[in-house]
Parts: structure tokens; sequence; C-alpha cells
């Protein structure tokens, strides 16, 4: 956002950022009115519509498509974790992965040990 400044000594018309006009002031060199400054208009919030309600006997108990091992009796869905996450994950289950790798490999390391994709 710009500011238009009255320079005191050429009498002039400056345009500048609002801290350099506040710094231009200061040094009585200018002056600027607040009601030169106009706000940044409000970005629309969209309507989210609620998802529909799945009842628990239909919902499947894989999703689909996604890369989902067992640990100690439940379902992990590793696309669902970063890389860190994936990381500590394949550290706990005694996977050897390097220490910078990304998260595609650990997920393909972590794969390849204990799981395998869902259909």
């Amino acid at each position: 956002m710009k500011v238009s400044v009255i320079d005191s000594k050429t009498g002039k018309e400056k345009v500048m950022a609002p801290r350099y006009a506040r710094i231009f002031e200061a040094m009585g060199r200018g002056r600027y009115l607040t009601r030169d400054m106009v706000a940044a208009p409000a970005a629309p919030t969209p309507e989210v519509a609620p998802a529909p309600a799945v009842p628990a006997a239909v919902a499947p108990t894989v999703p689909a498509g996604e890369y989902v091992i067992k640990v100690e009796g439940a379902d992990v869905v590793l696309d669902a974790l970063d890389a860190a996450a994936l990381h500590d994950l394949a550290k706990k289950l005694d996977v050897k992965v390097h220490h910078a790798s990304g998260a595609e490999k650990v997920r393909a390391a972590l794969m390849d040990a204990k799981g395998s994709a869902a259909e």
C-alpha cells in the first residue's frame, strides 16, 4: 500500500510506503493523512457444505488407493504422514532408511518391509 505525502520543502506530492511516510513526517519534511490509506478488501469466505455422514458399517476399513500398513493391530495410512513422522515410524519398526531420505523413499521402504498397497 502506498500513501501520498506532500513535501514541505518542494510542495510536490510524493508516493511512498507508510513506513517511510512516517519517517519523512518525523523529519519535518512532509505530512500525510490517514484518510489517504485504504484497507485491503477482505476476501470473501467460501461457503463449505458439511460432508454427508457415512454410517460406520458402510465406511470402508482401508482407504482405497493409499499405502496402508498394520502397526500393533491398527491400520496406519502412510500417505497421511509427513517425512518426519515416516522416519519416526521406520525407526519404531526397525526399518533402516537413510536420515536424509524423502517421504516417498521412506514410504516405499516401509511398504517393502511391512505392507502392501491397498487395492
